[in-house]
């Protein structure tokens, strides 16, 4: 979040990926997570704070790990292991204090719903359950909204969700229809957001 490091991931010939780190000016580049049981690493986020990473693993066994990997050093924390619901789009709360990730609701089937899991007890919460395909967009600012992307309306729009705690508060609210098939990327911090759009050419 200070800008002054990057996190990316790193398929190595025989051991799978690591999760590294490396400074801006592409000096002082370290390994900070190697296991042989993790195959693929698909999401990888900073904290508010910047001293953690918050990751999803991909294991041998079929199972998914979300979990936050300390900057200093040590072995992951899991917050939890999912089997074949493997989390989507993952994103931290601005305060840190919660994790928002969207899941399928059934085996095989696209549409998806959205929980908010407490980074600190691992409490639980649904914050958006529609017979609809629903996915995580990202957090105001403030974090006193999350947007997420719907196609309760017959195409896909970008809706917002007032969150208090970590519960729903009220009802969701339309503010972009059609955004269009694409890939959320990220708010940033003055409040724009940007997306990914696939395009037939």
């Amino acid at each position: 979040p200070d800008d002054k490091q990057i996190a990316y991931t790193w398929l190595t010939p025989t051991r799978g990926y690591d999760l590294r780190v490396v400074g801006a000016d592409g000096s002082q580049s370290r390994v900070l997570y190697r296991d042989e049981e993790t195959v693929y690493i698909p999401f990888v986020e900073w904290s508010p704070d910047g001293k953690s990473l918050l990751m999803i693993l991909n294991r041998r066994d079929d199972t998914h790990q979300m979990a936050i990997l300390p900057i200093a050093g040590g072995r992951p924390r899991v917050l939890k292991t999912f089997n074949w619901r493997s989390p989507g789009k993952v994103g931290f709360s601005p305060d840190g204090r919660y994790v928002a990730y969207d899941v399928p609701q059934q085996e095989g089937a696209p549409e998806r719903d959205i929980v908010a899991l407490a980074v600190d007890g691992g409490r639980e919460v649904p914050l958006v359950q529609h017979p609809t395909n629903d996915f995580v967009l990202g957090w105001t600012p403030d974090g006193q909204r999350l947007l997420f992307g719907s196609d309760r309306s017959g195409t896909i729009g970008a809706w917002s969700v007032s969150v208090v705690d970590g519960r729903p508060v009220g009802a969701p609210e339309l503010f972009r229809p059609d955004l269009g098939s694409g890939w959320p990327i990220r708010v940033t911090p003055s409040g724009s957001y940007y997306y990914g759009v696939s395009v037939t050419m």
